[in-house]
């Protein structure tokens, strides 16, 4: 559900705008707006330095960290130890973050500075090349609430994910209807920056909440025992698959139980060889 509602978060505003008075039919089959679509796609382009940056870097030192700190957690570490490698998260997480979203500033002003000169080139119209600058700052808030999305993924914040799924969906399609309908075509664009910001924020805020107190979420806010998944979607897969569906987490659980049961064996028997 989360995904999906980054999903039609995305592609709202250019149904939304197909309707309007950019909306031209192809063949009275299709429907699209030149003058919004292919600037959007250019748009878009701009932020692969990020996705890239993130992917190759980012993310690869951030998982070293966050796997070392529930290593020590789930491994019996010692306060210290934990204490030590949480430290190391944060630091790495926070400074890893900071660096995308400072070299993606960078290829976004750079695009915002060349975009008059390589649009015009391009035969796009002059309010085409206007809607492009606003565009690449909501691409940009988009790409960084992008990573903040994964980055929430990565702790399992489930409903803090649904939210700015659902939020990022939600915000474009009333903004977008706004300026269908009220705004004109002057706000086209601008309603997707407006949605794009508000819902950085929101994630923002989600991923601090979290990090300022991370230790209390960590151990205090999970279940004492565990609990088998059964909403809708759960229910929905076992049906699909005839019942057939893997509990990957009671999975998981059992494996980390039977390695601690041959550790035990293990000991008992260095124990009686000794003896």
């Amino acid at each position: 559900m989360a995904s999906l509602g980054y999903m039609l978060g995305l592609f709202v505003p250019n149904l939304i705008i197909w309707q309007g008075p950019w909306g031209v039919d192809v063949s009275a089959t299709y429907r699209y707006a030149p003058a919004y679509d292919v600037v959007t796609f250019y748009a878009f382009i701009s932020i692969l330095p990020l996705m890239v940056l993130f992917v190759v870097a980012a993310e690869t030192n951030f998982y070293t960290k966050y796997a070392a700190y529930f290593d020590a957690v789930t491994r019996r570490g010692n306060l210290r130890e934990i204490e030590d490698a949480q430290r190391d998260l944060l630091y790495t997480l926070w400074f890893e973050l900071r660096q995308v979203v400072e070299f993606q500033f960078l290829f976004t002003l750079a695009a915002l500075a060349l975009s008059s000169l390589l649009l015009a080139h391009a035969g796009l119209p002059e309010v085409s090349v206007s809607l492009f600058n606003v565009l690449l700052f909501a691409v940009f808030f988009t790409g960084v609430m992008q990573v903040l999305f994964i980055l929430l993924t990565y702790f399992d914040l489930q409903k803090a994910v649904l939210r700015t799924g659902l939020s990022f969906a939600l915000l474009n399609a009333g903004f977008g209807l706004w300026g269908l309908y009220r705004g004109g075509p002057e706000t086209y664009g601008f309603t997707f920056f407006l949605a794009a910001a508000v819902t950085l924020v929101l994630a923002w805020r989600e991923l601090t909440h979290f990090t300022s107190d991370i230790a209390y979420y960590v151990y205090c806010a999970q279940p004492v025992f565990y609990r088998a998944p059964h909403g809708p979607l759960t229910r929905l897969a076992r049906w699909l698959g005839n019942g057939r569906l893997v509990n990957l987490e009671q999975l998981n659980t059992e494996q980390k139980e039977g390695e601690s049961d041959e550790t035990d064996e293990k000991k008992r028997a260095e124990s009686s060889a000794k003896g």
